[in-house]
């Protein structure tokens, strides 16, 4: 395992430190933004949660209750971006990993690991800031799978610490089906060539989806890239994506709308448009 580079990146790109202690801060702004965020599919939402919680962080620096949503919000905006767009999951990764170096435990624990990332590390995260755990596992995973899986495998195994811990956490809450989708989805990233198998964590993937009439277009197309499509399950592949592609237009939030309109594009035969 290697000694842990990307969040530094991310972090010196965002501007974003280690935090500090927890200070005041209003329950209701906190509440209003959950609102934003859960009503996300009304234009503007989304970005005015952003501002509130970014204006919180900004008075009263280092609550891990404003980090892990922010973390969490960052993520969902840029699960929406255009596909190229460069840097893309950077600022919410960020943002989450100075929530989790703001936890003294971490902190002292990665730094006696000379900055690496193993289970014993993660296990140093503290359950207040499960939902920063969270939002880095689940940005940086991102960062891979949009990336080349084989040159990024080494990056691997410190994601699947953090994901392990942020579902290990987050077990028995209204969060564990999110975070047992980010754990599942990161084993899911290792190619066969690495020793990497689909079965095991596809199946529990599919558990975290839900059943397949409730599951999100998002989740549907995670399924059916990493684990039917490399499995060979052909018919499953079908099936998640027509289910992903059948979510109405209009109705949804923008991330959930950039992955019915993947799936649209992976089910279009080539040379014909996705739109006919």
């Amino acid at each position: 395992m290697r000694v842990l580079a990307i969040p530094a990146v991310l972090l010196a790109a965002c501007g974003w430190v280690r935090g500090g202690a927890p200070s005041g801060v209003d329950p209701g702004d906190i509440d209003q933004a959950d609102r934003l965020v859960a009503t996300r599919a009304v234009d503007g939402r989304l970005e005015e949660a952003i501002r509130i919680l970014e204006g919180i962080e900004a008075a009263a620096p280092g609550d891990p209750r404003v980090l892990g949503r922010l973390s969490w919000a960052l993520y969902l905006r840029d699960e929406a971006a255009p596909e190229d767009t460069l840097r893309r999951w950077e600022e919410g990764t960020g943002v989450g990993w100075a929530c989790l170096e703001g936890g003294p435990a971490f902190a002292a624990a990665l730094d006696r690991h000379r900055g690496r990332i193993t289970d014993e590390v993660a296990a140093r995260v503290a359950t207040d800031r499960a939902d920063c755990l969270l939002g880095v596992a689940a940005g940086w995973s991102r960062h891979v799978q949009a990336g080349d899986p084989v040159a990024l495998a080494i990056d691997l195994e410190p994601i699947r610490a953090l994901a392990d811990r942020a579902a290990a956490l987050m077990e028995g809450t209204d969060r564990a089906r999110e975070a047992h989708r980010v754990a599942a989805r990161v084993r899911l990233l290792v190619p066969p060539t690495l020793g990497g198998d689909p079965s095991p964590a596809g199946a529990r993937l599919a558990s975290a989806c839900g059943p397949a009439d409730e599951a999100d277009p998002g989740c549907l197309v995670d399924l059916a890239e990493l684990a039917w499509g490399p499995a060979g399950e052909r018919v499953r592949w079908t099936e998640a994506l027509t289910r992903a592609a059948r979510i109405p237009d209009e109705t949804e939030p923008a991330d959930i709308a950039v992955a019915r309109d993947r799936a649209r594009r992976m089910l279009t035969p080539p040379g014909e448009s996705a739109d006919d």
